[in-house]
């Protein structure tokens, strides 16, 4: 009978070791001084120093300088109180430094139990999920913002075409039918901006918006973009020129893509340059080839200039406009690895550029 007695404690004394050694906690012993008398739980995995150099530290010590005053006092908690008492603190392991919660149970008048588990794993989840939650909360209110502008936006070219149209057929005047003639036509161009920005921006939310390569000469760009802006300038106080850096130059890229953001460039210089002139080119440098396009208009103030890539941003509320076009901009430029700025002086002009990580095809 006392050989099973025997048996059975033994079996119990191995069986407590076992289940205190799978519980994915640190276990450690701390007296009323806060040292550390014993760690039940083992692993060397677990821990950041060999068991033998922990016995007799204080577990304040371990932990890092902003919590050290937390853990005293959920120690000094715990000795009075049956409650467990919970703290989440940091430890630093190496150049990483994970996070911790620790349970402190009281064991007897000067012991305390502390049950150490590593919680870094759940923290950076939460994080992410935080992360996640204010960015969808951001495209919320984007889509808000998006909506209202829209909504204004589309009515006022609307309104604009529907009215003159109206009262296209209401006078017999010649030069006030061109008048008004011309007005209806940049109310439909401007239109038609809109819609196309909203259908890029609504491909690049899905990821869908196409380049399709193939080798074209940039000066055919150039030249496109030098009679469009001529025809939309009517004031005759513009000079417009292009300057190509080559008599040819061949590159392989999205041409589709390029005029896009060339064009966009050339339709805010045009917007907010009321006389001087509009260079529109290309550089050939060492790290791919230079775009820009270049005014003497208004200029863009300093603290402007950093946020004119952001969607919605406008310089001046009174111009027409969704203040998508040089966000768009930004994103296909990305899409080509390349890079986009501007440099501006207030009340001297503006040059937009982006660079093409690309080199001219020899021919």
């Amino acid at each position: 009978m006392n050989n099973q007695d025997n048996t059975i404690s033994s079996f119990s004394a191995e069986m407590a070791e076992n289940v205190i050694n799978s519980i994915p906690d640190m276990i450690f012993i701390v007296d009323s001084e806060y040292s550390i008398r014993r760690i039940l739980n083992n692993d060397p995995a677990k821990l950041s120093a060999p068991v033998e150099s922990l016995i007799g530290l204080s577990v304040v010590s371990i932990v890092s300088d902003d919590c050290k005053d937390e853990i005293r006092q959920a120690i000094d908690r715990a000795l009075k109180s049956d409650e467990v008492q919970e703290v989440e603190y940091t430890l630093a392991f190496g150049d990483a430094t994970e996070f911790f919660e620790g349970r402190f149970k009281r064991v007897n008048e000067s012991l305390v139990a502390c049950f150490e588990r590593n919680i870094t794993v759940r923290k950076n989840v939460m994080h992410e999920l935080k992360i996640a939650k204010e960015a969808a909360e951001e495209s919320d209110k984007l889509k808000s913002l998006f909506l209202a502008n829209m909504s204004h936006e589309i009515r006022t070219p609307l309104n604009a075409i529907v009215g003159f149209s109206d009262l296209l057929t209401h006078t017999d005047d010649q030069e006030t039918k061109e008048e008004f003639i011309s007005l209806i036509k940049k109310n439909n161009d401007l239109l038609l901006q809109l819609i196309n920005d909203i259908l890029d921006l609504s491909k690049i939310e899905s990821n869908t918006l196409e380049f399709y390569y193939d080798y074209f000469n940039i000066n055919d760009i150039l030249t496109k973009l030098e009679a469009t802006a001529r025809s939309k300038e009517t004031t005759g106080k513009i000079t417009i020129s292009a300057v190509p850096a080559l008599s040819h130059c061949i590159i392989h890229s999205a041409m589709e893509r390029v005029y896009q953001v060339m064009q966009n460039f050339m339709n805010n210089a045009l917007k907010f340059t009321r006389e001087g002139e509009i260079k529109i080119g290309y550089e050939v440098l060492d790290e791919g080839i230079r775009f820009f396009v270049s005014d003497t208009g208004i200029g863009i103030p300093k603290d402007k200039q950093a946020e004119i890539f952001q969607r919605f941003a406008k310089i001046d509320n009174f111009v027409s406009g969704t203040g998508l076009g040089l966000s768009i901009c930004e994103t296909i430029v990305q899409k080509f690895d390349g890079t986009i700025g501007v440099d501006s002086e207030l009340g001297k002009g503006s040059t937009f550029w982006f660079m093409l990580p690309v080199k001219p095809l020899e021919v």
